[in-house]
C-alpha cells in the first residue's frame, strides 16, 4: 500500500505540472545538467543521500530525482524521457520536491530519511520549523 502525501495549501497556487507518458527511446541530459540540489551523505562523501536535478527543454523545465535510504531508494537522471515538465525553474523544484516527499513516505522513519525531510523542508517553506535546518549541508 502506498503512502499517501498530504497535499498542501501552496499546491493550488502553482501551475500543475505537464506530466506525459514515459517515451521509452526518449534522451537524458547526458551532459552537464543546469542545477542540481543534494543532500551528501554524511559518511560516504562521494554519495547523495537525495538529489534533485533540474534542466531547461523548449519553453519549459524539466526535473529529476533521487534518494537513497537505509532500507531502499530510487532515481532517475533528468531527461524528456521521463515526460515530467513545468512552466518555471521554480516550479519544476517545488515539483520534484512533492516527488521526493512521496517516495520517501513509503519507507519507515530513519535517521536518513529525516534529514531528508529536514532538507526537503528548505525548498518548500510551508513545512519549515524553528530548529528544523539539518546539520546535514544542502549543497547544489
Amino acid at each position: 500500500m502506498a503512502a499517501a502525501v498530504q497535499l498542501s495549501m501552496f499546491d493550488l497556487f502553482r501551475p500543475a505540472p505537464i506530466l506525459r507518458g514515459v517515451d521509452p527511446d526518449g534522451m537524458v541530459i547526458a551532459g552537464r545538467v543546469h542545477t542540481i540540489l543534494r543532500l551528501q551523505h554524511p559518511r560516504q562523501k562521494r554519495h547523495d543521500l537525495a538529489r534533485i536535478e533540474i534542466h531547461p527543454h523548449e519553453n519549459y523545465w524539466m526535473w529529476a530525482t533521487a534518494f537513497n535510504l537505509e532500507l531502499g531508494g530510487n532515481g532517475y537522471r533528468v531527461g524528456p524521457k521521463w515526460g515530467h515538465f513545468a512552466t518555471s525553474m521554480e516550479d519544476a523544484i517545488y515539483w520534484a520536491v512533492r516527488e521526493l516527499q512521496k517516495g520517501i513516505a513509503r519507507y519507515g522513519q530513519s535517521k536518513g530519511r529525516t534529514a531528508i525531510e529536514r532538507w526537503l523542508a528548505l525548498y518548500e517553506p510551508v513545512n519549515w520549523k524553528p530548529g528544523a535546518i539539518p546539520a546535514l549541508s544542502a549543497a547544489g
